[in-house]
């Protein structure tokens, strides 16, 4: 994207993905023991405060695109 940083759309997707797995993907079987185990963490506590400021930087920066690009939109 031309207008948004590289590297916050690159971590974005990088934590984003994890963060967004469906239901069904957090649940892992062991073959080995026969259990099906839940998985409620998939990020560490520092990624999501990671993913929560790129979540926060690239929703200001698309407003501020907005605003410079469309003068008469209002957020």
């Amino acid at each position: 994207d031309k207008y948004l940083n590289e590297s916050y759309l690159q971590e974005a997707v990088r934590l984003g993905e994890r963060a967004n797995l469906a239901v069904q993907d957090r649940w892992t079987y062991n073959e080995y023991s026969d259990l099906v185990c839940f998985k409620p963490t998939f990020l560490s506590s520092s990624e999501i405060v990671d993913l929560m400021w790129i979540q926060e930087k690239l929703g200001s920066d698309i407003i501020e695109m907005y605003q410079q690009h469309y003068p008469d939109w209002e957020n």
